[in-house]
């Protein structure tokens, strides 16, 4: 595997992760749209089909649709299997929406 392409999916992974951590902690957090410029080409390089995405292991889910105005964070998160609207469960023991 090229360099670039490991670096590249550290700061996928950074960047996604944070994203689920924010959310979870009802703080999700807001990246400067140069940033997530940057990061969304390397995350399309991630294969659409395939063992990345449904296999035993696979890193990643499939990809859901992301919403036809969404912007560069919901179409990274789209795309990498994630839904963009997630909410983690409330104190209450409600359930994740």
């Amino acid at each position: 595997m090229p360099g670039r392409t490991a670096i590249g999916f550290h700061f996928i992974d950074y960047v996604v992760h944070a994203w689920d951590v924010g959310v979870t902690l009802g703080r999700p957090p807001v990246f400067p749209r140069p940033l997530l410029e940057a990061v969304l080409p390397l995350a399309l390089e991630v294969p659409a089909t395939g063992p990345a995405r449904s296999g035993p292991y696979a890193p990643f889910a499939p990809a859901v649709t992301a919403a036809a105005d969404a912007d560069p964070m919901d179409e990274l998160l789209a795309y990498l299997g994630r839904d963009p609207e997630w909410k983690a469960p409330s104190p209450e023991g409600e359930g994740a929406q």
